[in-house]
Order: C-alpha cells, then sequence, then structure tokens
C-alpha cells in the first residue's frame, strides 16, 4: 500500500518539477483557483481520517466545509493531530439565528462553499439576509473565524444570535471569559475558542452555547464578530505558546491573501504559457504540501511535512518523503523546504544513519 502511494506521490511532485522548468512568468491570483479539492466531509467520532482538508501555516488543526444540505451554518470539525488524526466534533460552533422567539433555518437559503488556497467561505443568502463566515489560519496554532450578518431589507431587523457546538466524548468542556475549552483526555490536547465579542458562555456536558443577545441590524447594514480557534497538542505546548494578540480580521485577512498570492506569485514567476489544467496542477500540489505542513512540537524540533494529513498511516516526518517535498517547497516556499531537510538530521545517529520516520 505505502509502495502504490508513494509511486503516486512522487510522480505528483516530479510532474511539479517539470512544470515549474518551464521559464518565465505569469499572472496569477488565488482567486482563481476555487475549490480545486473538494473538502466536503461528514465525521463521525468513530470514523478514520480519509477526507481532504484545510490546515496552514504549520497547525495541528484542521477543517473541511459541510455537505449542500447542512444546516450548521458553520464549518465541519475540527480536525485534531496527534499520533493520529480524529474528527473532535461535528461543528465546534454552529450559527443559530432566532427572529421573534422562531429559529432560522439555513435550509431555506441560497447557499454557497468556496475554498481558495488558504481561506474557506460559506454564504448563505435569501431576500432578507446575507451571512458569510469565513475562516483563516494566522499562525501555527490558531485559526479565525469571521461572521457577517447583512441586513437586505429597507426595514430594520431584529435578531438573536448565538453559536453553539457539541464534542465528541473525548475530554473535559469548560467555559471561561468568553470563551470555552475542550481538554482532551490523556494530555491528548487542548481545543480552546475565543470569542471576541462580548457573549453569554454556557456549557452543558459537552456542549455550550455563546449568546451574542439581541442585535438590531439597520436596512443595509450588517453585524460581525470574530472567534479564534487554537489547538495546543499537549499541556506542554499549551504552556510554551505565546498567542499574538491578533488584528481586525481584515487586517488578518489581507495578510492571508498577500501570504499566499506571493506563494503563487514566487511559483508561476519560473513558469510560460501554461495551460488552466496544468496550473490547477501546480497549485493543488502547493495547497496539499501547505496542508500537510506540521510545525514543531514535541519532539519534532523542525518544522516538516507529513506525506499525507488524510492517512493516519503517513503521520510524522518520513525520510523517504522529505526530500522530495522539499524539492516542490522550494519553488514557493524555501523556509520551509529548509526546515523539513534540517528535521530529518534532528535524530541522526553517530553513524551518520537517518531514521525512517521522527514522530
Amino acid at each position: 500500500m505505502r509502495g502504490f502511494f508513494l509511486m503516486t506521490h512522487h510522480s505528483f511532485v516530479f510532474l511539479f518539477s517539470i512544470i515549474w522548468c518551464q521559464v518565465p512568468a505569469q499572472n496569477v491570483d488565488r482567486g482563481l483557483f476555487s475549490d480545486i479539492l473538494n473538502l466536503s466531509a461528514s465525521p463521525s467520532p468513530q470514523a478514520k481520517i480519509n477526507v481532504e482538508m484545510f490546515s496552514d501555516m504549520g497547525a495541528w488543526h484542521a477543517y473541511c466545509i459541510p455537505g449542500a444540505n447542512d444546516n450548521s451554518g458553520g464549518f465541519v470539525g475540527p480536525i485534531v493531530m496527534g499520533m493520529e488524526g480524529r474528527f473532535i466534533s461535528d461543528c465546534s460552533s454552529s450559527l443559530i439565528m432566532k427572529t421573534e422567539g422562531k429559529a432560522i433555518s439555513l435550509l431555506h437559503f441560497k447557499s454557497k462553499h468556496t475554498y481558495l488556497p488558504g481561506l474557506l467561505t460559506l454564504s448563505y443568502e435569501n431576500n432578507s439576509l446575507k451571512i458569510v463566515r469565513q475562516l483563516i489560519f494566522i499562525n501555527r496554532r490558531q485559526a479565525m473565524i469571521h461572521t457577517r450578518i447583512v441586513n437586505l431589507g429597507k426595514e430594520s431587523q431584529t435578531l438573536e444570535v448565538a453559536l453553539q457546538g457539541s464534542f465528541y466524548d473525548m475530554g473535559i468542556v469548560t467555559d471561561g471569559k468568553n470563551n470555552v475549552t475542550l481538554q482532551l483526555n490523556d494530555d491528548k490536547g487542548r481545543y480552546a475558542i475565543q470569542f471576541t465579542n462580548k457573549a453569554a458562555i454556557k456549557v452543558a456536558g459537552r456542549s455550550y452555547t455563546a449568546d451574542f443577545g439581541i442585535k438590531k441590524i439597520g436596512p443595509n447594514k450588517d453585524l460581525s464578530f470574530t472567534q479564534i480557534e487554537t489547538f495546543t497538542v499537549s499541556n506542554q505546548d499549551y504552556h510554551s505558546f505565546t498567542p499574538k494578540s491578533p488584528k481586525s480580521f481584515s487586517k488578518e485577512l489581507q495578510a492571508n491573501s498577500n501570504r499566499w498570492n506571493a506563494y503563487l506569485k514566487e511559483y508561476f514567476s519560473h513558469t510560460t504559457n501554461l495551460s488552466s489544467d496544468q496550473q490547477k496542477l501546480a497549485v493543488k500540489a502547493i495547497i496539499t504540501l501547505m496542508t500537510n505542513w506540521r510545525s514543531a512540537a514535541g519532539d519534532l524540533l523542525h518544522d516538516g511535512v507529513f506525506p499525507s494529513s488524510s492517512y493516519n498511516g503517513f503521520y510524522g516526518f518520513w525520510s523517504w518523503d522529505s526530500w522530495k517535498q522539499a524539492v516542490g517547497l522550494c519553488l514557493f516556499n524555501p523556509e520551509l523546504a529548509k526546515s523539513n531537510i534540517l528535521s530529518m538530521f534532528d535524530y541522526m545517529d553517530s553513524l551518520g544513519m537517518v531514521a525512517d520516520c521522527i514522530y
């Protein structure tokens, strides 16, 4: 099984390198590469990880997007990664809206779910409301989710707005000031959601509600709120991680866009006259490598790249993959390529032997 995967994976990197060898430049933007991977998923506590997912910046957690008939209004997951990958929730923050005490069902909205390199977007719209939820990673441990509700009508609307989440039976859920935390069993990590807007937090068992209260939205006006979702892989990781003070979502989103467009510009600056299919193949390789990026944690002393985040048997940094990954990475993220190579020498023995896999 691994031999087959390696043939496929290595051919993928080889094709990526061949495409790069065509010189010089094409103008590209990530907006040209919508949904080139299918990230829809239906999670369960027992499910083995075999889905495409979105992660970035070396984070140890990831997300998917809901199917067409989903009413949660939220992103699927998260998936957290340790010795294995697993879903810890169907949806860590479902959007709940009511008007005059009656729940608003998103099944009656026109929906569109979009995956751009580095960005997930969920959009819902009817005649009176538009809801947009966007998710980006802002560092090696944190994702930011921004929710915007727009009144499309000609009169003010009054809404009760809340977020709800329920976690699988994998740990203990506690609440704090504007936050909720899932402490996974056996020191396997800590997942925390911090709400930047004032919210009344209630925890019941493994579920929580963050109630933002009753909000009045004028015609053509909007309401927005933001949350930070943090996964640290152990208590040691939790105590050693110092979260940065996030900027506004608009500034974080601009930085995210600039970074991803820089990756694409760097790669495509070495190409010419690529067909649309060739461009998509290259971008698919780039986002695959970036999703498989894991930052240093525990006994992993350098950042590196999993062969696949979608199959537990390929977790860890593998010597027979890392060199080839670095070939692809050096074309758009040379610092990660260097770190990926350095990780191979962290446990080299006195005879110069490099381990097959470190984890």
